[in-house]
């Protein structure tokens, strides 16, 4: 039998890996960004609309987010998620997943939470698109994942919306694109009747 996202959706295997919203590289006025001379604007624009995909989607893809080692992050991850997270609403039954390094899956419980919820399919959006995001899809692959990248909910360190078309269309990744409308019409159609 052919994949289907939507037979994935309706079995509730899919799961939303956010990667590194946090403050620090979302921001424009946080000290990182202004510290190395960062353009964050698209940054900002998708925080916005991925918090909106988050609270829309979270019944049929429910989001684990994954934030980058700061010192407090390890202390109380949860605590660490709800007050770093730009523009993010996430509740506290949600998974916060700390990394060390770009890949998600490196040195973590992710591929063990992943396993334990039976998901095989991931969508994949967050900050930055040809580091972290990259690095995460990668692992998923070959974690044997279905990887769908949320192609208008990444960001990347110029902020240049030309610069994340050309990286994911040359990229010799296997990861599907999709758009967050996509998405959701695939997940309204997915819904019981």
């Amino acid at each position: 039998m052919a994949f289907s996202l939507k037979h994935a959706f309706r079995n509730a295997t899919v799961a939303h890996l956010v990667v590194d919203m946090q403050h620090a590289y979302c921001d424009p006025r946080h000290m990182h960004s202004v510290r190395h001379g960062l353009n964050l604007k698209k940054h900002h624009a998708t925080a916005v609309k991925l918090n909106d995909f988050v609270c829309r989607s979270r019944s049929c893809a429910p989001p684990i987010w994954i934030v980058h080692d700061f010192k407090e992050a390890f202390l109380d991850p949860s605590r660490f998620c709800r007050k770093d997270l730009y523009l993010q609403t996430p509740m506290d039954r949600d998974p916060v997943i700390v990394k060390r390094e770009f890949d998600a899956f490196y040195q973590t419980g992710l591929n063990d939470l992943l396993k334990k919820r039976d998901i095989d399919t991931v969508l994949i959006s967050g900050v930055y698109l040809q580091v972290c995001v990259r690095d995460t899809a990668l692992s998923a692959l070959k974690h044997k994942y279905r990887v769908f990248l949320l192609e208008n909910l990444v960001a990347n360190g110029t902020d240049l919306a030309a610069v994340n078309r050309a990286f994911i269309d040359r990229s010799n990744i296997s990861w599907k694109r999709l758009t967050t409308a996509r998405a959701l019409k695939i997940m309204h159609d997915a819904a019981p009747d």
